[in-house]
């Protein structure tokens, strides 16, 4: 769609014609290839021994075929005398020296070097405060539910992980009481059930790698939105760093679908921007798929398919894409854009019409989010609500009355803030996306869990990078960081932070 920013966030490097090297004989070519080849099967036989170390393997049928891996010795030994053929055959590079190319940066995919760190530290930074507030901390009463008696295994049996671990080992149920589990769109659940199976029964397991797994693919997509959108050329590593520390990001690395839905989002808006159909479409179905307002991404991914067209112009054009982009190229219609711009629609259709088949009310779904007290209360409630109790209390007493309220209201109000300069900057298309997963929950569910839904809202975190000097971002992701282990203690020892 806009060719100057797909090199922006390509990233790749130009190629010198005149030191292009003599060509490599066929088999020379043959010998590289099976290096490789053998060097791929050495790996996954090594992750397969881990596999079934840690998880005692797996077992399962396919089409009347059992499949089963229980033995860490085979893997081993084949993955061995493996690597011993190839090296005979190919000793350079090495399979070490492969490794190491991989992970450094010339050979990284765009944006995977420079989230890693950010990825691997905050992740780290949460389990750590958690495990320890639960230790130092402790409970205020006896846990909901457990998956484990000992501590460190139910870390990550919090909140809504129970709905999502049921629903991955019994499936939906066609009853329920006050909340039903229905309300839990089923990607996530899914993918922990699937996952689950080859780690051995382990869905809780499976979810939080589908989740750090999630995280670290929508790190990599928000990173190469940022390289088109942002104005400062360090500002897209700024805004990897400063989402991967907000407060409510701890929520990245748990059994909640606030991960796969970054991923989905992201993904999905990045491969319409770069006019990849197939890909747009598949992320934007697995937004719909992934929670009750991801639908509502059709609307920022129509307002890019919309600023495709050349008969969009002038003041239109910046309004839809910010002043970075407002004159990049375009292409003359934008009918192939359909695909992508339905399938968040169509996802949630799909949940629907199984909703049928379980419950005999399509939307019912939607009722049960009434079990959570999330009812439509007006735009009105949003002004009169606080203000009523500030004006009552003052701000000391609000927030003691109300801390957990307080903290995820915090978030809105920045979120709330960031709206506007965000629109403004960026265009219509990242605007829309803060608007539309924003204010339904605001309207209604106020501010129960309002942090959470804020912390996939990257672009406010491009407006942050773009917006403080580059020497000044350190305070930012320091109170961030502090914000973040607050938010890890409450919720690990079952504070109602959600």
């Amino acid at each position: 769609m806009f060719d100057h920013a797909d090199r922006l966030v390509a990233g790749g490097c130009s190629v010198n014609q005149g030191q292009v090297g003599r060509p490599a004989s066929g088999r020379g070519v043959a010998s590289r290839r099976f290096a490789a080849a053998a060097d791929a099967v050495t790996l996954v036989l090594a992750l397969l021994a881990l596999e079934i170390l840690l998880f005692q393997g797996f077992r399962f049928d396919v089409a009347g075929v059992r499949v089963s891996a229980t033995d860490f010795g085979r893997p081993i030994i084949l993955a061995g005398l493996l690597t011993v053929v190839r090296h005979a055959v190919v000793r350079r590079p090495s399979l070490r020296e492969r490794l190491r190319q991989i992970l450094s940066r010339r050979y990284a995919p765009p944006g995977v070097s420079a989230v890693l760190w950010p990825f691997a530290v905050s992740r780290l930074a949460v389990l750590f405060t958690g495990l320890t507030a639960v230790y130092a901390i402790g409970f205020r009463e006896a846990p909901p539910f457990r998956v484990s008696l000992d501590e460190t295994l139910n870390l990550l049996a919090r909140y809504d992980t129970g709905w999502y671990w049921s629903i991955a080992q019994g499936g939906y149920s066609p009853g329920g009481n006050l909340q039903h589990d229905v309300a839990f769109f089923p990607l996530y659940p899914l993918l922990m059930a699937g996952f689950g199976r080859l780690l051995g029964g382990h869905p809780l397991i499976a979810g939080f790698l589908v989740s750090v797994g999630a995280f670290l693919g929508g790190l990599v997509y928000v990173y190469r939105l940022g390289a088109a959108w942002c104005v400062r050329e360090d500002s897209p590593a700024a805004a990897v760093a400063l989402l991967a520390f907000y407060p409510f990001a701890i929520f990245f690395g748990l059994i909640y679908t606030e991960s796969l839905f970054l991923l989905c989002a992201a993904g999905a808006m990045y491969h319409v921007f770069r006019r990849h159909v197939a890909l747009g479409t598949l992320f934007a179905f697995g937004a719909g798929l992934t929670r009750p307002n991801g639908f509502l991404l059709a609307l920022p991914l129509a307002v890019l398919a919309l600023s495709a067209s050349s008969r969009v112009r002038g003041t239109a054009l910046r309004w839809l894409l910010g002043e970075r982009l407002q004159h990049a190229p375009r292409n003359a219609g934008t009918a192939w854009y359909l695909a992508p711009v339905l399938a968040p629609v169509a996802g949630m259709l799909a949940y629907s019409a199984y909703v049928y088949t379980v419950t005999g009310a399509p939307f019912a779904w939607v009722s049960a989010q009434g079990g959570w007290g999330r009812e439509y209360s007006g735009l009105s409630a949003l002004v009169t609500g606080p203000y009523a109790r500030l004006q009552y209390r003052g701000v000391l007493g609000v927030i003691r009355a109300w801390p957990f309220d307080t903290f995820n209201a915090m978030a809105g109000l920045f979120a709330v803030v960031g709206l506007w300069p965000v629109t403004r900057r960026y265009g219509l298309g990242l605007g829309a996306f803060v608007a539309v997963n924003l204010l339904p929950p605001m309207l209604v569910g106020g501010s129960v869990a309002l942090g959470r839904y804020t912390s996939v809202l990257f672009p406010l975190f491009f407006w942050i990078a773009d917006s403080v000097p580059p020497d000044r971002r350190q305070y930012w992701l320091g109170a961030f960081g502090v914000g973040q282990g607050l938010a890890a203690c409450l919720f690990f020892t079952w504070r109602p932070l959600f």
